[in-house]
């Protein structure tokens, strides 16, 4: 019996040394695919210190193209001519952070606008500008609003289905309701009301101005939610899982868990390529960002009145008391507002005086007109002296629409004022707002219109 239980002891022998011969091979791969994962380790890790030394530079390259372009220093008799006449100093505008025509108050953008609508359509102008019609969150945010308004205000407070609820769906908390409440199932803001108590119910399809809001994002909230992203990522996938495994497991069992363990080092190499790969895109964005910033940066000082290029080649002249606007003007012809590295005005808008003006190149019926300015961040011309008459009148050939209509027996601007010098054509058509053509004399180029009619259109901005 005992030589009969030889052989079998033999086959497990054999089996035992080709099991041995499996964990070795196993132990071999584990090793080659743990040194990959600690290279690809030490390549995140190499990226993430460009990659915070790079935002570094971009938090301060931000920070100093901002600050700086808020004060141009002038120099010699250019900077005398400002301090005299300080009403052309628009060096110390600040730079636009949400927009034009948008105030910026506690990470949100707000606008108020300067036409009015119903609430839908108000709604409509404020989902066009990347926005939505205000909902007002906490008792700052009402103060504020309630302090900058001075009219009726649609806010994004509607009432549906028997309750009252905002824009974003979120049921209406805190309230302001006025103590004696009309009827009406959308909510306007009285900015001159008391701020505790400023609401009122009106019909949606009355007219008001209306005040929209939008987040605001800048480049610096963009980089820091990336970096923090990051950190989560290498936080549930960075660290090294430990192998709990007795020594006095089989064989077999080693095996498998050398296979298991190799599983789970590459499921690591490849978390720690992928992390190389995100990383590096985040560096090559952060390298454009930098060199972007820079050029900006170094640009944008050389537009500074009285420095660089815009101080050559002129022949100095010295001030008095007797120096006055027009002679600063003629003698000092480089100092424009559209020269500023904080460009108030915008591509494509013109400046003159105190304010901006863009000339459209599509058309549009007049109250569309009216909401596309509004979406830019103004409204419809308002024509408020003969130079800027005669400025709109020499700049292209069309027809036009201004900021002009007749809502009922009288005919008031689109700020409600009332009109006052006109410029009517010789012979009137028959409409109820208000064209300009480009092509007739400055002194009788208006013309009437059906506001429904297509027509180019002018807008106008503060500076």
């Amino acid at each position: 019996m005992e030589l009969e239980d030889m052989p079998l002891e033999k086959k497990r022998d054999g089996d035992g040394e080709g099991t041995s011969k499996l964990v070795v091979e196993a132990k071999a791969e584990g090793k080659q695919t743990e040194g990959n994962a600690r290279l690809y380790l030490t390549g995140c890790l190499f990226f993430t210190l460009i990659s915070l030394v790079l935002m570094l530079a971009v938090i301060v390259l931000s920070v100093k193209s901002q600050t700086g372009s808020k004060d141009c220093p002038g120099t010699g008799d250019d900077g005398r001519c400002w301090n005299i006449f300080p009403k052309i100093q628009a060096q110390k505008l600040d730079c636009h952070q949400c927009g034009d025509g948008w105030l910026l108050f506690e990470n949100t953008c707000f606008y108020l606008s300067t036409v009015r609508l119903n609430w839908s359509m108000s709604q409509k102008n404020c989902t066009a500008g990347k926005g939505d019609l205000a909902v007002i969150s906490s008792q700052s945010v009402q103060t504020f609003l309630t302090g900058k308004a001075k009219s009726f205000f649609w806010i994004g407070l509607k009432h549906d289905a028997n309750q009252w609820r905002w824009v974003d769906n979120s049921a209406l908390g805190v309230r302001y309701w006025e103590d004696n409440l009309s009827n009406g199932d959308c909510g306007l803001l009285r900015g001159d009301g008391p701020p505790l108590k400023n609401w009122m119910r009106a019909s949606c399809n009355s007219k008001a101005y209306f005040i929209c809001e939008k987040q605001h994002t800048s480049l610096l909230t963009i980089l820091w939610t990336t970096f923090f992203m990051y950190i989560k990522f290498c936080r549930i996938y960075g660290g090294d899982k430990k192998d709990d495994a007795k020594e006095n497991l089989s064989s077999q069992l080693s095996v498998e868990l050398e296979g298991e363990r190799g599983k789970q080092t590459e499921g690591n190499a490849r978390l720690y390529r992928a992390g190389c790969l995100f990383l590096t895109l985040i560096c090559l964005v952060l390298v454009l960002a930098v060199i972007f910033l820079s050029v900006k940066l170094q640009t944008g000082s050389k537009d500074c009145p009285g420095s660089g290029e815009a101080g050559a080649g002129r022949t100095s002249t010295s001030l008095t008391a007797t120096c006055n606007f027009d002679q600063c003007q003629t003698d000092f012809p480089d100092i424009q507002h559209q020269k500023l590295h904080c460009n108030q005005c915008g591509d494509g808008w013109l400046p003159f005086e105190k304010s901006c003006y863009f000339l459209s190149t599509m058309r549009s019926t007049w109250l569309m007109s009216m909401i596309e300015c509004t979406t830019r961040g103004g409204r419809l011309a308002v024509i408020s002296s003969q130079s800027v008459q005669t400025f709109l009148s020499g700049k292209r050939i069309g027809l036009f629409w201004i900021g002009l209509e007749r809502p009922g027996s009288q005919w008031r601007w689109v700020d409600n004022r009332a009109l006052g010098d006109s410029y009517w054509d010789d012979n009137l058509s028959e409409g109820d707002c208000g064209l300009l053509r480009g092509d007739g004399p400055p002194q009788k180029n208006w013309m009437r219109a059906p506001c429904a009619h297509s027509a180019y259109f002018i807008c106008e901005k503060q500076a």
